[in-house]
């Protein structure tokens, strides 16, 4: 690893599929379902948001950049991040709290009404007059059954006078949108919502240089035709992108190859195929 560090002169990986924040490319499709999903957390009049995109289009790297935002507007913001949502709305609310107050959950009541007088008296204890808020994030939101988004939603009546200080982003696939408009009373509760596409050919050479200049690159490593190539085999999807560019690499550092051109691209595209990847 230091001699692939060292022959392409980087202090860091390019292409890890990580989701490190600190590689955030903001295409003009990432940009705005950014600023949506600040104009709910910053709104004081919204309580729910909803982020959906294809697989592998960059959401939870989009969700980690919030959660950053979100931590430096106001460091007494509380912030609660589900990646997995296979669950129960009763096993959700024990994670919720167990993230809130360390708290195991076999060690939280199991019956709804409970969790959520437990929820409300932690926050009586946290919301304050810096005006922080609870923000619950759930990726892979479209795993959660409908009347689970159904109860989830109702988290959101919780409040201290006229204001709840809980705010819910969803996160997921798709499905997530046909599954919310089957539930009116949570649909209308989404006060902004946003599907991330594919990035153009333009932006995709961008996104390839952007995370090379990250990880210090001071050259070309890709050359035009090659980064033309992994956008029109890959449609623009960044964690595709990511894939063949960290396996060119890999290749052309073994083979001692300085800039990554067309033809070794198409060998790494003709790999993946015969191995039906």
């Amino acid at each position: 690893m230091i001699d692939y560090y060292s022959f392409w002169d980087l202090n860091r990986a390019p292409f890890q599929d990580n989701n490190d924040p600190v590689f955030y490319y903001k295409s003009s499709d990432h940009l705005e379902a950014l600023e949506r999903l600040h104009y709910v957390t910053e709104s004081g009049s919204m309580n729910m948001g909803m982020l959906s995109g294809e697989v592998g289009t960059g959401k939870t790297i989009t969700k980690l950049v919030l959660m950053e935002s979100l931590l430096k507007a106001n460091a007494r913001n509380m912030i609660v991040n589900i990646n997995s949502t296979s669950y129960s709305y009763a096993e959700i609310m024990k994670e919720v709290l167990y993230q809130l107050t360390g708290i195991e959950p076999d060690n939280l009541p199991s019956r709804r009404y409970s969790l959520e007088i437990k929820l409300r008296k932690f926050l009586e204890n946290k919301i304050d007059k810096s005006n922080n808020r609870l923000f619950l994030l759930f990726d892979e939101a479209q795993k959660i059954a409908s009347r689970d988004l159904d109860y989830l939603k109702d988290l959101t009546n919780i409040t201290f006078g006229y204001d709840s200080p809980i705010i819910i982003i969803l996160i997921g696939q798709p499905s997530l949108i046909k599954n919310v408009e089957k539930l009116p009373q949570v649909n209308q509760r989404i006060g902004m919502r946003y599907h991330l596409t594919h990035l153009s050919q333009e932006e995709t050479v961008k996104y390839i240089k952007h995370r090379l200049m990250i990880a210090g690159a001071s050259q070309e490593v890709f050359s035009q035709e090659a980064c033309e190539l992994i956008h029109s085999k890959t449609n623009g999807i960044p964690r595709e992108i990511n894939r063949v560019c960290k396996i060119s690499m890999d290749i052309a550092s073994m083979e001692r190859i300085k800039l990554i051109d067309q033809d070794l691209v198409t060998i790494v595209f003709q790999d993946l195929e015969n191995n039906g990847q």
